[in-house]
């Protein structure tokens, strides 16, 4: 019989603490996914052109109607902000 381990899901707020007390950097490559702090992969060259014609499109079509938050972090629940 295997042992079963828990889990403790963070929450956006104590994610953040852990930036303020210096436990995570903001400069960290990081995602709070359902309550668990995920390592990302580095931003690579077609990812910034796609993002580029992206945001450009959003720009011309939405003209003023909403704003435009270009990879920045979103506190989607309790439990993640990607």
């Amino acid at each position: 019989m295997s042992p079963t381990l828990s889990r403790h899901k963070l929450t956006c707020q104590q994610y953040h603490l852990m930036v303020e007390a210096g436990i995570l950097s903001a400069g960290d490559r990081l995602e709070l996914i359902r309550g668990e702090i995920i390592d990302m992969s580095p931003i690579g060259t077609k990812h910034n052109a796609c993002i580029a014609r992206l945001t450009e499109a959003f720009f011309t079509k939405l003209d003023g109607k909403a704003i435009i938050w270009v990879q920045s972090s979103l506190c989607l629940d309790r439990h993640s902000e990607p």
